[in-house]
């Protein structure tokens, strides 16, 4: 991921995702077990506090596989 708006963009993304689990009661969670809610709030508090430790792989590993995957699944519950 070279181009730097773009970083940016990704780590937003990641950083509303985080905070948007973190609104997520347990009891929710629970139910959905496949989802890697931990890694996700993780990878946001990465993000948001600990920025010069991002792993560039990962979050584009994390925006071309593992999001699309997570939007999928959650189409399917709607």
């Amino acid at each position: 991921m070279a181009n730097d708006h773009y970083q940016r963009a990704c780590a937003f993304n990641i950083i509303q995702i985080g905070e948007y689990i973190g609104r997520l009661s347990d009891e929710f969670k629970d139910q959905y077990p496949d989802i890697a809610w931990n890694s996700l709030k993780a990878m946001r508090n990465i993000h948001a506090h600990d920025y010069e430790n991002v792993i560039e792989h990962l979050v584009w590993e994390t925006m071309k596989v593992e999001l699309p995957e997570l939007k999928e699944y959650l189409e399917k519950l709607l």
